[in-house]
C-alpha cells in the first residue's frame, strides 16, 4: 500500500512538473495561433508564439519582432510589445484571455466606439 502511495505522488509530481515546464515560458503552448473576428470570422492574422514570446503579423504580414508576454494567474495575458495596429493610438488593446480553443483579444478602435473580439485558435483547435 505504501509503494502505490509513493507512485501515485511520483506521479502527480510529474504531472505538476510536465505541466508547469510547459507553460512555464509565458503560458501559452507554442505555435502559429490563426486570428479573426466578427460575425462570419473575417482572418486577421497570425500570432506566433515561441518560447515566452509571440509577435502579431496582422494579415499575415511581418511587421515587427517578438516581445515578451505573460500569462497570470487568473488568465488573462499581459503582452508585453506591439500588437500590430491593435493597439496604435487611438486603439488599444482592453485585455486579453487565455480560453480552451487559445486565446481572446478584446481591442477598442477608438475611446468612444465599440469593444470587439479577435479570437486567436492554437494550432489543431
Amino acid at each position: 500500500m505504501k509503494f502505490l502511495s509513493l507512485l501515485g505522488g511520483a506521479v502527480l509530481g510529474a504531472g505538476i512538473l510536465h505541466t508547469s515546464a510547459a507553460f512555464a515560458a509565458g503560458g501559452l503552448a507554442d505555435g502559429a495561433y490563426d486570428c479573426g473576428g466578427g460575425y462570419t470570422y473575417r482572418h486577421m492574422g497570425t500570432v506566433d508564439i515561441r518560447g515566452g514570446q509571440f509577435r502579431y503579423r496582422p494579415f499575415d504580414e511581418n511587421t515587427g519582432g517578438f516581445a515578451s508576454y505573460s500569462v497570470d494567474g487568473s488568465g488573462i495575458i499581459h503582452w508585453g510589445g506591439h500588437f500590430g495596429g491593435l493597439d496604435d493610438p487611438p486603439a488599444r488593446i482592453v485585455d486579453s484571455k487565455v480560453e480552451k480553443f487559445g486565446f481572446n483579444v478584446r481591442y477598442q478602435g477608438t475611446p468612444t466606439g465599440l469593444i470587439n473580439t479577435m479570437s486567436c485558435h492554437a494550432p489543431g483547435k
